[in-house]
């Protein structure tokens, strides 16, 4: 069985952990469904993917999350799920940080992982969170991510608007306070930089499937309240 896995190409890998991902919460879990070692399995991701495993599996747990989400019974008449309840949710199917990393760079991953579409969240937001005095973190957490720390949260953050603009009819600018950004425009700049068009744009050219729509009405006053709350962490946070 190990030297099965041994001989597997990439390619095969990751199927098998994208038939797997429900299970799998850390490389070593992905290691234990392939049959491989946890050590060499991360090599064969570092010499000839893209994305380090971690991240590979951080980003099939939350495409199959979202693939997944409707319909995605809340209560006793199996409602769709508030924006607020979605994030809730979001939050909860993501990876644990892989074991081997930094403990700084596992802490920062934990910390914007539990807290991804906070106002507060930024990088003098996390040093001084986590009492991060080393320069060199930043290297570090590039290093095991391919990203900055704040490409990391502004990933977060786009994944989760993309779904509200395609699955509801919030609108973009309470679809903007939701996922942690001050104003519209700040999140129509991320936005753009990013997809490379407008959040309107991409609602236009993402519509909700019409078998939906008639939920969009219970969606939109269920995660009133949550929006107002948001305003008013805004409101505290500015001043």
């Amino acid at each position: 069985m190990f030297l099965m896995s041994i001989t597997m190409n990439i390619q095969e890998f990751k199927n098998r952990i994208r038939q797997n991902i429900r299970i799998i919460n850390d490389p070593d879990g992905a290691a234990e469904v392939l049959s491989i070692s946890a050590q060499a399995l991360r090599k064969r991701f570092r010499q000839e993917a893209h994305d380090r495993l971690w991240m590979f599996i951080l980003k099939q747990k939350v495409a199959h999350f979202l693939e997944n989400l409707h319909p995605y019974p809340t209560g006793e008449n199996g409602q769709f799920p508030t924006a607020e309840k979605v994030i809730d949710l979001y939050c909860s199917v993501l990876p644990d940080p892989d074991r081997t990393w930094f403990r700084d760079v596992q802490e920062i991953i934990t910390l914007i992982n539990d807290n991804p579409f906070d106002f507060n969240l930024n990088v003098a937001w996390i040093k001084n969170e986590l009492n991060i005095q080393d320069k060199m973190y930043t290297q570090r957490f590039n290093y095991f991510t391919r990203m900055r720390v704040t490409e990391y949260i502004r990933w977060h953050r786009l994944i989760m608007a993309k779904h509200l603009l395609s699955h509801s009819s919030l609108k973009i600018g309470d679809i903007a306070l939701l996922i942690g950004y001050n104003s519209l425009s700040a999140f129509s700049k991320a936005f753009a930089k990013d997809v490379g068009f407008s959040p309107k744009i991409y609602r236009a050219t993402h519509p909700v499937h019409s078998s939906r729509n008639s939920t969009q009405a219970d969606l939109v006053q269920e995660t009133k309240a949550f929006i107002a709350k948001s305003e008013s962490l805004k409101r505290k946070a500015s001043g």
